[in-house]
C-alpha cells in the first residue's frame, strides 16, 4: 500500500493549474517551462515528549524491500519512508495532495511535453555517505524495465521512449529515454505527452537504487535490511518477519532537521480485535476502525480524545476471476458475469465491512481526469447490467447459458474455489460471505482456500493457482490510468489473467492521447469492456478513510497518493 490535457497547450494549462494549486513557483524558459518545487511547512514542536516514537499497526507483513519488485501496500509504505524519489507527495489538509521536493528541487518540461529535466540537490546522500546521483535513477528505472527483473510494475514506465520495447526484449537499454546528463541532471524523454507523468515520480517503484549495493546482494537483495543503503528520512533497522519492522531516523537525510521521530515501529497484527484493543490501550498510536469500534472512536474524536481523518479513499475492493481457469469454468464471460452480479454489494458494505460504498464501476471517487472527478462524468456500467437480472432465477439462467457455451451440463452442480488472503477471523467472514452468496443464488458449491499470509496469496495469484480471489487496488497516482493499465495482456498486476486485444488497443490510445476529453471516452469504453462485456473482474466497494490517532500525535496526515508522510510529526503529552 500511492499505487496522479488537448494538445500541448491544454496539457501545460492543466500543469500550471496543478502547479499553482500545489504552491509551486513557475518561471518560463525559451524552450522549457521551469517548475520549482516548494516545500510545505508545518507547525514547530512545542512541549515535545522526551522520547519521540510511533507504533503503527500493519494487517500483514511486508513482502520485500526491493523497490523494483514491491507490489503490496505494506512494502510500499516502508519504502516511502526509507527511500526518496525525485518528488514526494504530501498534504496539508488531508483532502488534496501536492507534489513537493524530493531528491529533485526543480524540473523543466519542454514545450511539446516530451522532455523532462530533473535537477537534483547537492545535499542528498545515501546512508554510507555517497551522493545520490542521476545515474542512480537511470539504473533503478532501467532495472525496473529490464525483463530479467520481471517487475510487476514495469508498465508504469511505458510512457518513456522505448520503455515498452525494452521491457519486451525488443530494444536495448541504451535506447531508453532515460539519461544522466551529469551527476545532478536527469533527462527523461517520453513517447507522447503524459498528463500524469510528474505524479509517477513520487511512487516508490521509481526511487533510486545503488547498482553496487544491488549487485553485491544478488538475488537476495531486499530481504536483509542491513545490506541496504537508504536515502530517505528513515532507515530500516530491523525486520522481524511476521512480527515487526523498525525504522530509525536517518541523520544523513537532507531534511533531517524537520523529522522529529527517532523510531517508527510497524507491528504486524493480523487480528482486527487485537488491533482495536492495542489502540485503546495506546500500544499503537493510529488505527482504522469499523462497526461498533468506528462509532465509539467517532464519539471519542468529537470529545477530542482522538483525531480523525475521513473522506473517500483512493482504493477499491474487487473480486477477480481466473480468465485462464485450468478448470475452464471462468474462461466464459457469462459465468463470470453471473458471479459478479450475484454479489450483494450493499449487504457486503453494511454487514460485513460495516463501511465503504457499493461499487459498480472500476474507478473510485477522488480520481481525477484533468481537474474533474472521473466518476462524476461516467456512470457506473454494472448498474445497468444488474437491472437486466433482477432475480436469483435470472442470475442462475445467466450461469447456465455460460455453462452451455462451454459445452458443460447446465444442470450439474459445480464446485469452485475461492482463494482467501488470510486465516484471521475477518478474512474468514469475507470469504464466507462470498461463499453464501454464490451457493444460494447460483446453486454452486464454494470451497474456501485460505492461506496464512498475503505473500503466499500473491504467489498463488501470480502462478494462476486459483479460480476466484478478492483484494484491493490503491491508486498509484491521480489519473484513471492507474486503474486501467494494470489489465493489459501480460501486465504484472493483472491478477485476472485477462487478455483482450481491443482493451489493449484502448489503453495504447489513451497513453498517446493528451486530450482529456478523448481520454475520457476511451476510459469509459475500456471500463465497460472490463467489467461488463468481458466481466473479467467484479468491482465491489469504493473504500473510505477513517483513520484515528491519539490526540498527542501532532501534525499527523495521510496523503491520498502516499501511505505516510512523517515530516513535522511528533508527540506531545503521550
Amino acid at each position: 500500500m500511492n499505487k496522479t490535457f488537448k494538445k500541448l497547450s491544454a496539457f501545460l494549462a492543466a500543469a500550471v493549474l496543478f502547479v499553482s494549486s500545489a504552491g509551486f513557483a513557475q518561471a518560463k524558459a525559451t524552450n522549457f517551462t521551469t517548475v520549482t518545487l516548494k516545500e510545505i511547512n508545518y507547525s514547530k514542536p512545542t512541549n515535545m515528549d522526551k522520547e519521540q516514537f510511533l507504533n503503527i499497526p500493519f494487517g500483514t507483513d511486508i513482502k520485500t524491500l526491493d523497490l523494483s519488485k514491491a507490489t503490496d501496500t505494506y512494502s510500499h509504505a516502508i519504502l516511502e519512508l526509507a527511500f526518496e524519489g525525485l518528488t514526494k507527495t504530501d498534504t496539508k489538509d488531508n483532502k488534496s495532495d501536492v507534489i513537493v521536493p524530493g531528491v529533485a528541487y526543480k524540473y523543466e518540461v519542454s514545450k511539446d511535453g516530451l522532455v523532462y529535466r530533473f535537477y537534483l540537490r547537492n545535499n542528498a546522500y545515501w546512508t554510507d555517505g555517497k551522493r545520490v546521483t542521476a545515474q542512480d535513477f537511470v539504473y533503478s528505472w532501467t532495472r525496473l524495465l529490464d525483463p530479467n527483473t520481471a517487475s510487476d510494475y514495469a508498465y508504469l514506465l511505458y510512457p518513456i521512449k522505448n520503455a515498452e520495447a525494452f521491457n519486451q526484449g525488443k530494444a536495448k537499454a541504451s535506447d531508453l529515454g532515460i539519461k544522466a546528463l551529469n551527476d545532478t541532471t536527469l533527462e527523461v524523454t517520453l513517447k507522447a505527452p503524459t498528463p500524469y507523468f510528474i505524479s509517477l515520480t513520487s511512487f516508490s517503484n521509481l526511487f533510486p537504487l545503488r547498482k553496487d549495493v544491488v549487485e553485491a546482494a544478488g538475488n537476495s537483495y531486499g530481504q536483509d535490511p542491513s545490506k541496504l543503503v537508504y536515502n530517505g528520512p528513515f532507515t530500516v533497522e530491523q525486520w522481524v518477519k511476521g512480527s515487526k519492522i523498525v525504522l530509525k531516523k536517518n541523520p544523513k537525510y537532507w531534511d533531517a532537521e524537520n523529522y522529529y521521530l527517532d523510531t517508527v515501529t510497524f507491528l504486524v497484527i493480523k487480528e482486527e480485535a487485537t488491533r482495536m484493543q492495542m489502540f485503546t490501550r495506546k500500544q499503537v498510536d493510529t488505527s482504522t476502525a469499523r462497526g461498533e469500534y468506528l462509532k465509539r472512536f467517532q464519539k471519542e474524536a468529537q470529545k477530542g480524545t482522538y483525531k480523525l481523518i475521513t473522506g473517500y479513499d483512493r482504493a477499491e475492493n474487487y473480486v477477480f476471476f481466473n480468465n485462464k481457469d485450468k478448470n475452464k469454468l471462468f474462461t466464459n464471460r457469462n459465468v463470470r458475469l453471473a458471479f459478479s452480479l450475484a454479489i450483494d454489494r450493499e449487504k457486503l458494505c453494511k454487514y460485513v465491512f460495516q463501511r465503504y460504498y457499493p461499487a459498480y464501476g472500476w474507478t473510485p471517487y477522488n480520481i481525477l481526469i484533468g481537474d474533474k472527478q472521473y466518476r462524476s462524468l461516467v456512470p457506473e456500467p454494472l448498474k445497468a447490467e444488474k437491472a437486466k437480472y433482477p432475480t436469483d432465477a435470472a442470475l442462475k439462467g445467466l450461469l447456465q447459458k455460460g455453462l452451455k457455451e462451454l459445452g458443460l451440463n447446465p444442470n450439474a452442480t459445480y464446485t469452485v474455489t475461492f482463494l482467501s488472503s488470510g486465516t484471521d477471523s475477518f478474512s474468514r467472514t469475507i470469504a464466507e460471505f462470498y461463499q453464501n452468496e454464490w451457493q444460494k443464488k447460483l446453486g454452486v458449491k464454494v470451497k474456501i482456500d485460505a492461506v496464512s499470509d498475503f505473500g503466499t496469496f500473491l504467489d498463488k495469484v501470480d502462478k494462476g493457482d486459483f479460480q476466484i480471489g478478492a483484494m484491493a487496488w490503491g491508486a498509484d497516482y491521480n489519473d484513471p490510468m492507474t486503474f486501467f493499465d494494470m489489465w493489459i495482456t501480460g501486465g504484472g498486476n493483472n491478477s485476472a489473467k485477462y487478455s483482450n486485444k481491443k482493451y489493449d488497443e484502448l489503453i495504447k490510445k489513451i497513453s498517446m492521447e493528451p486530450d482529456n476529453n478523448k481520454r475520457l471516452q476511451y476510459f469509459k469504453e475500456a471500463e465497460k469492456l472490463l467489467v461488463v462485456d468481458d466481466a473479467a473482474i467484479a468491482p465491489t466497494q469504493y473504500r473510505d478513510r477513517y483513520n484515528f490517532t491519539h490526540s498527542y500525535v501532532k501534525n499527523w496526515r495521510l496523503p491520498l497518493f502516499a501511505n505516510y508522510e512523517l515530516k513535522g510529526v511528533y508527540t506531545s503529552g503521550r
